[in-house]
């Protein structure tokens, strides 16, 4: 069985490393392909619902003993591929092509039906993610179109509740309130689009997007229940369920890795790397792991910060301002444990009270606050250097 594992695992890492071109995709037990790239077989897009539906209707496929790999291709080509190749031409990704090589491998026997399951719907929400992402876009660009606001709104509350199993999830793992975080930041977006406060909206939306990003963070790499973790623990005893707890962190930051690529490029290329699932589990360093990411994050919240002060007295300020907090309340535990419980408070309320100042255009104010805040994770960054 052991090695059975390995193989097939040396065969997923070549396919999710970076996936080959259609025509390198080996040929599947079937006399017609479904299409890969370019126009998928769908004529009309289905509603958000159509999608929840499929995509639940495949993740139960791919739990039944003996899998269809031929109807769950179908599934996705004839539903859910469209939608796919969208936000892979929007964020110049290739979900559609690791998709579809990790169902074809599964089919041809060459990739372990539970591994298959767990980047199958890690990636589906990746997709789901950047779709509400896409939506909110939407809602900033047609800003003046109040029917096509309140329309793209409606779009992100439906994709939201095949994500919000995620969040709850993570909440009963952390005892945390991602769920109340999201939902807070809808009301205030629903606030903003009724009385047209477009601030309202973009401060909402950014609680939004970020809660969600700090549900992938919990889910993959924090500590202590994050999926790194999990799988170095059972690694020695029971390598396959390793294996496939590996898959499904690598799956989870793969909704994140862009976002970090663009601000702790080399924190991203470590982590991915040690997610790789051409590696050992028991390799998996998951202190450091946990680090990069604290890092990663930590990066890109003094640089909105940054941000905020060059767009000081603009409108923009006091979200940008919003950002930077909500990156530091993404790692609270982390920074708690660095810190300490009442430097952690205290760096908190500095950060609440500079979105104040940045709102009121308080200059003295936020010129302090900025000075403590960035001292503080100045100082936490410095605790999460790596070695490597």
């Amino acid at each position: 069985m052991k090695k059975r594992v390995i193989t097939s695992l040396a065969i997923v890492g070549l396919v999710l490393a970076g996936c080959s071109t259609a025509e390198d995709h080996r040929s599947f037990s079937s006399k017609e392909k479904p299409p890969v790239h370019g126009k998928s077989k769908q004529n009309k897009e289905p509603s958000k619902a159509t999608y929840e539906e499929i995509y639940h209707e495949a993740l139960a496929d791919l739990s039944e003993k003996k899998v269809d790999y031929k109807k769950i291709l179908s599934l996705y080509t004839d539903n859910l591929q469209k939608l796919v190749q969208q936000r892979d031409e929007d964020n110049e990704t290739k979900v559609d092509e690791k998709i579809y090589a990790t169902l074809e491998a599964g089919g041809e026997g060459k990739m372990e039906q539970p591994i298959a399951k767990q980047v199958f719907d890690k990636l589906m929400q990746n997709v789901f993610y950047t779709t509400l992402q896409a939506a909110f876009q939407s809602m900033e660009e047609n800003w003046s179109d109040a029917a096509k606001t309140q329309k793209s709104l409606q779009e992100v509350q439906s994709i939201y509740t095949i994500l919000k199993p995620t969040v709850q999830k993570r909440d009963a793992a952390y005892k945390t309130k991602l769920e109340h975080a999201v939902q807070s930041g809808f009301r205030q977006i629903e606030k903003g689009v009724k009385t047209r406060d477009e601030q309202a909206f973009l401060l909402g939306k950014q609680q939004v997007e970020i809660t969600l990003m700090k549900t992938f963070y919990y889910a993959s790499g924090a500590l202590p229940n994050g999926y790194a973790t999990q799988a170095y623990k059972n690694a020695k005893t029971n390598p396959e369920a390793a294996k496939i707890k590996q898959a499904a962190g690598w799956g989870y930051f793969q909704s994140l890795f862009p976002y970090i690529n663009r601000y702790a490029s080399s924190e991203a290329s470590f982590i991915e790397t040690q997610f790789n699932l051409e590696n050992d589990a028991a390799d998996l360093n998951t202190v450091d792991v946990n680090k990069a990411f604290v890092r990663s994050f930590l990066k890109i919240g003094l640089s909105k910060y940054k941000e905020s002060e060059q767009q000081w007295g603009e409108e923009q300020s006091p979200v940008t301002a919003l950002e930077g907090a909500l990156f530091i309340d993404l790692v609270s535990r982390d920074l708690t444990a660095m810190l300490g419980t009442e430097a952690y408070k205290k760096l908190a309320t500095d950060a609440q009270q500079y979105v104040q100042a940045a709102k009121k255009n308080d200059t003295k104010a936020g010129n302090l606050l900025m000075l403590r805040i960035k001292r503080t994770l100045n100082e936490a960054m410095d605790k999460t250097k790596l070695k490597h």
